[in-house]
Protein backbone atom coordinates (compact mmCIF):
# COMPACT_ATOMS: atom_id res chain seq x y z
CA UNK A 1 0.00 0.00 0.00
CA UNK A 2 1.72 3.47 -1.07
CA UNK A 3 -0.33 6.42 0.30
CA UNK A 4 0.80 10.02 -0.12
CA UNK A 5 -0.21 12.14 2.53
CA UNK A 6 0.73 15.38 1.08
CA UNK A 7 -1.83 14.68 -1.38
CA UNK A 8 -4.73 14.38 0.11
CA UNK A 9 -4.57 10.84 1.25
CA UNK A 10 -3.97 9.34 -2.46
CA UNK A 11 -3.56 5.54 -1.55
CA UNK A 12 -2.63 3.10 -4.37
CA UNK A 13 -3.33 -0.92 -2.88
CA UNK A 14 -1.38 -3.70 -4.78
CA UNK A 15 -1.63 -7.36 -4.94
CA UNK A 16 1.70 -8.46 -4.91
CA UNK A 17 1.25 -12.25 -5.51
CA UNK A 18 -0.84 -11.61 -8.76
CA UNK A 19 0.79 -8.32 -9.18
CA UNK A 20 -2.41 -6.33 -9.90
CA UNK A 21 -3.51 -2.73 -8.38
CA UNK A 22 -6.51 -3.80 -6.55
CA UNK A 23 -7.84 -0.45 -5.09
CA UNK A 24 -7.25 2.86 -6.49
CA UNK A 25 -8.02 6.52 -4.78
CA UNK A 26 -6.71 9.75 -6.15
CA UNK A 27 -8.95 11.83 -3.84
CA UNK A 28 -12.54 13.52 -3.99
CA UNK A 29 -13.10 15.10 -7.22
CA UNK A 30 -15.93 16.95 -7.60
CA UNK A 31 -18.04 20.10 -9.46
CA UNK A 32 -19.74 22.82 -7.19
CA UNK A 33 -23.39 24.18 -8.47
CA UNK A 34 -21.22 27.24 -10.17
CA UNK A 35 -18.62 24.81 -12.10
CA UNK A 36 -15.87 25.13 -10.69
CA UNK A 37 -14.35 21.67 -10.39
CA UNK A 38 -12.40 20.77 -7.12
CA UNK A 39 -10.56 18.18 -5.71
CA UNK A 40 -8.25 16.88 -2.66
CA UNK A 41 -5.81 15.82 -4.31
CA UNK A 42 -3.64 18.98 -4.31
CA UNK A 43 -0.05 20.04 -2.19
CA UNK A 44 -1.33 21.72 0.49
CA UNK A 45 0.94 22.91 3.16
CA UNK A 46 -1.69 23.23 5.76
CA UNK A 47 -2.80 19.94 5.54
CA UNK A 48 -2.58 17.40 9.34
CA UNK A 49 -1.55 13.64 9.14
CA UNK A 50 -1.96 11.69 12.13
CA UNK A 51 -0.31 8.42 12.39
CA UNK A 52 -3.30 5.89 14.21
CA UNK A 53 -2.27 2.15 14.95
CA UNK A 54 -3.27 0.29 11.85
CA UNK A 55 -3.90 3.23 9.70
CA UNK A 56 -3.50 6.94 9.26
CA UNK A 57 -6.18 10.20 9.25
CA UNK A 58 -5.66 13.12 7.03
CA UNK A 59 -7.83 16.28 7.07
CA UNK A 60 -7.61 19.17 4.84
CA UNK A 61 -9.68 21.27 2.48
CA UNK A 62 -10.46 20.84 -1.35
CA UNK A 63 -8.86 22.94 -3.47
CA UNK A 64 -10.25 24.66 -6.55
CA UNK A 65 -8.90 23.21 -9.82
CA UNK A 66 -7.07 26.43 -12.03
CA UNK A 67 -9.11 26.15 -14.88
CA UNK A 68 -7.55 29.15 -16.61
CA UNK A 69 -6.37 29.49 -20.37
CA UNK A 70 -3.99 32.12 -21.99
CA UNK A 71 -6.09 34.21 -24.37
CA UNK A 72 -4.22 34.54 -28.20
CA UNK A 73 -2.34 37.91 -26.67
CA UNK A 74 -1.13 36.63 -23.31
CA UNK A 75 -0.47 33.32 -25.94
CA UNK A 76 2.06 35.21 -27.90
CA UNK A 77 3.66 37.48 -25.59
CA UNK A 78 4.53 34.15 -22.87
CA UNK A 79 6.27 32.68 -26.12
CA UNK A 80 8.26 35.86 -27.13
CA UNK A 81 9.41 35.72 -23.47
CA UNK A 82 10.15 32.21 -24.01
CA UNK A 83 12.23 32.92 -27.04
CA UNK A 84 13.80 35.77 -25.80
CA UNK A 85 14.74 34.69 -22.15
CA UNK A 86 14.13 30.58 -22.74
CA UNK A 87 17.68 29.67 -24.26
CA UNK A 88 19.18 30.00 -21.01
CA UNK A 89 19.05 27.03 -19.09
CA UNK A 90 18.93 28.91 -15.48
CA UNK A 91 16.39 30.43 -16.47
CA UNK A 92 14.32 28.26 -18.01
CA UNK A 93 14.67 26.33 -15.14
CA UNK A 94 13.68 28.69 -12.61
CA UNK A 95 10.77 29.76 -15.10
CA UNK A 96 9.64 26.00 -15.08
CA UNK A 97 9.35 26.00 -11.21
CA UNK A 98 8.07 29.21 -10.90
CA UNK A 99 5.14 27.86 -13.74
CA UNK A 100 4.91 24.19 -11.66
CA UNK A 101 4.78 25.88 -7.69
CA UNK A 102 1.80 28.59 -9.29
CA UNK A 103 0.09 25.69 -10.77
CA UNK A 104 0.54 23.10 -7.73
CA UNK A 105 0.38 25.18 -4.58
CA UNK A 106 -1.08 28.60 -5.32
CA UNK A 107 -4.98 27.22 -5.45
CA UNK A 108 -7.38 28.74 -4.14
CA UNK A 109 -9.27 26.82 -0.93
CA UNK A 110 -12.90 25.39 -1.84
CA UNK A 111 -15.48 25.66 0.33
CA UNK A 112 -15.22 21.68 1.21
CA UNK A 113 -13.30 19.79 3.80
CA UNK A 114 -12.34 16.58 4.10
CA UNK A 115 -11.15 13.65 6.19
CA UNK A 116 -9.65 10.73 5.56
CA UNK A 117 -9.01 7.54 7.52
CA UNK A 118 -6.70 5.32 5.91
CA UNK A 119 -6.97 1.43 7.46
CA UNK A 120 -5.25 -1.67 6.75
CA UNK A 121 -5.31 -5.11 8.24
CA UNK A 122 -4.21 -8.41 6.49
CA UNK A 123 -4.06 -7.53 3.21
CA UNK A 124 -7.56 -5.45 3.24
CA UNK A 125 -7.69 -1.96 3.05
CA UNK A 126 -10.60 0.72 4.19
CA UNK A 127 -11.08 4.27 3.56
CA UNK A 128 -13.41 6.37 4.96
CA UNK A 129 -13.98 9.84 3.76
CA UNK A 130 -15.98 12.43 5.74
CA UNK A 131 -16.98 15.42 3.42
CA UNK A 132 -18.42 18.54 4.55
CA UNK A 133 -19.49 21.99 3.12
CA UNK A 134 -17.95 24.94 5.13
CA UNK A 135 -19.32 27.62 2.96
CA UNK A 136 -22.30 28.67 1.16
CA UNK A 137 -21.78 26.42 -2.09
CA UNK A 138 -23.23 23.00 -3.20
CA UNK A 139 -22.03 20.48 -4.96
CA UNK A 140 -23.41 19.37 -8.15
CA UNK A 141 -21.45 16.15 -8.63
CA UNK A 142 -18.71 14.02 -6.86
CA UNK A 143 -16.34 11.46 -7.24
CA UNK A 144 -14.17 9.40 -4.84
CA UNK A 145 -11.13 7.24 -6.13
CA UNK A 146 -10.28 6.13 -8.99
CA UNK A 147 -7.26 7.38 -11.72
CA UNK A 148 -7.27 11.48 -12.45
CA UNK A 149 -4.71 13.39 -13.09
CA UNK A 150 -5.96 17.21 -12.06
CA UNK A 151 -3.39 19.30 -14.60
CA UNK A 152 -2.45 18.24 -17.87
CA UNK A 153 0.62 17.06 -18.54
CA UNK A 154 2.25 14.99 -21.14
CA UNK A 155 2.29 12.21 -19.23
CA UNK A 156 -1.50 12.38 -18.42
CA UNK A 157 -2.16 10.61 -22.38
CA UNK A 158 -0.48 7.37 -20.91
CA UNK A 159 -1.43 5.33 -18.31
CA UNK A 160 -0.30 1.90 -16.72
CA UNK A 161 -2.59 -1.99 -17.75
CA UNK A 162 -3.32 -1.86 -13.84
CA UNK A 163 -5.70 1.14 -13.66
CA UNK A 164 -8.04 0.12 -16.39
CA UNK A 165 -9.04 -2.64 -13.93
CA UNK A 166 -10.37 -0.31 -10.97
CA UNK A 167 -12.81 2.09 -10.91
CA UNK A 168 -13.73 5.35 -8.76
CA UNK A 169 -17.33 5.65 -7.40
CA UNK A 170 -19.55 8.49 -8.31
CA UNK A 171 -22.24 9.90 -5.56
CA UNK A 172 -25.62 8.98 -5.60
CA UNK A 173 -28.61 11.83 -5.76
CA UNK A 174 -29.15 10.73 -2.37
CA UNK A 175 -25.73 10.95 -1.17
CA UNK A 176 -25.51 14.49 -3.07
CA UNK A 177 -28.83 15.34 -1.68
CA UNK A 178 -27.86 14.57 2.36
CA UNK A 179 -24.25 16.61 1.52
CA UNK A 180 -26.04 19.60 0.31
CA UNK A 181 -29.01 19.57 2.56
CA UNK A 182 -26.79 18.54 5.77
CA UNK A 183 -23.43 19.90 4.64
CA UNK A 184 -21.39 16.37 5.67
CA UNK A 185 -21.65 13.20 4.49
CA UNK A 186 -19.68 9.92 5.44
CA UNK A 187 -18.43 7.56 2.62
CA UNK A 188 -16.84 4.30 3.36
CA UNK A 189 -15.22 2.16 0.26
CA UNK A 190 -12.44 -0.72 0.22
CA UNK A 191 -11.02 -3.47 -0.94
CA UNK A 192 -10.03 -6.80 -0.48
CA UNK A 193 -7.79 -8.22 -2.86
CA UNK A 194 -10.70 -7.90 -5.89
CA UNK A 195 -13.60 -7.00 -3.96
CA UNK A 196 -15.11 -3.70 -3.47
CA UNK A 197 -16.99 -3.13 -0.24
Amino acid sequence: TVINMAKGGVVKHFDLENGKLVFNDCGITGQLDDGRVVTSQWIDPNHRVDLRPGGVFIQGVCHIVPTKVFNPLKFILFRIFMLVFGWHTGTAYRIKGWIRKLLMTYAASAPLAFGREVTWDDGDIAVTDTIELTGGMKVSRLQLGDELPVRYVPQSRYFQPQELDVRGVMLTTDQLGELNSSGKLVVKRGSKLNQNK
